[in-house]
C-alpha cells in the first residue's frame, strides 16, 4: 500500500470505505478495522440538530418521527437537512415537506451533500444508492430487490425468511 510508505514517525493513516474487503486486505490481522455503528436516535437527533437547529427545536417530535424513519443514516438525515433548510429560507410550512420525506417521496431524487458530487456533478441520493447496488453482481443485486418483501421499518431480516425467497442454500454468503 503505498502511502504506508510516505508516512512519518507520528502520522497515521485513515481509510474509509465501505467494502468491507478494502478494509481486510488493508489490515490482513484486522485490528485495525473498526465497523462504524449505526447512529442511535439521539445521535441522529443531534446531526438534524447540527444541520436545521430552529426547525429540530420547534419541531422536536415530528424530527424524531423522521430520523426514525430514515433509519437514522447520515446521508439520508444530511438530505433531508438540506431540503428542510431550503423549504424554511423560502418561509414555507416544512410540516408537508417532513411528511415527504418521511414517506421517501422527497428524499430519493433530492441532491446528495456537495461531498457526495461526483467529479463536478451533483447527484441525487437516488444515484448515490444506484452506486452501491451497481457494484454487486446481478444475482446479489437481485437478492437485494428481493429485501423489499420484508417489512420496511425498522429493516430487519430473518435468515430462514431470506433462505426461502432467495431459494439458496445459505444466505450468508450474499448477506456478506
Amino acid at each position: 500500500f503505498p502511502f504506508r510508505d510516505m508516512l512519518g514517525e507520528r502520522c497515521a493513516l485513515l481509510v474509509t470505505t465501505r467494502v468491507t474487503q478494502v478494509a481486510e486486505q488493508l489490515t490482513p490481522d484486522g485490528k485495525g478495522i473498526y465497523v462504524l455503528p449505526v447512529l442511535s436516535e439521539e445521535s441522529a437527533l443531534t446531526l438534524l440538530h447540527t444541520l436545521v437547529p430552529a426547525i429540530v427545536e420547534l419541531q422536536e417530535d415530528e424530527c424524531r418521527e423522521l430520523v426514525r424513519d430514515l433509519e437514522y443514516l447520515p446521508l439520508s438525515l444530511h438530505v433531508a437537512g438540506s431540503l428542510l433548510r431550503s423549504e424554511a429560507k423560502l418561509g414555507w410550512g416544512i410540516a408537508d415537506l417532513i411528511n415527504e420525506i418521511r414517506e421517501d417521496h422527497k428524499l430519493i431524487q433530492a441532491s446528495a451533500p456537495r461531498d457526495r458530487a461526483e467529479g463536478y456533478k451533483v447527484v441525487t441520493l437516488n444515484a448515490v444508492l444506484r452506486k452501491s447496488t451497481d457494484m454487486l453482481d446481478e444475482f446479489t443485486r437481485e437478492c437485494f430487490a428481493y429485501l423489499g418483501v420484508f417489512a420496511p421499518k425498522p429493516a430487519t431480516f430473518d435468515l430462514e425468511a431470506m433462505k426461502a425467497v432467495w431459494r439458496v442454500e445459505d444466505p450468508i454468503p450474499i448477506i456478506r
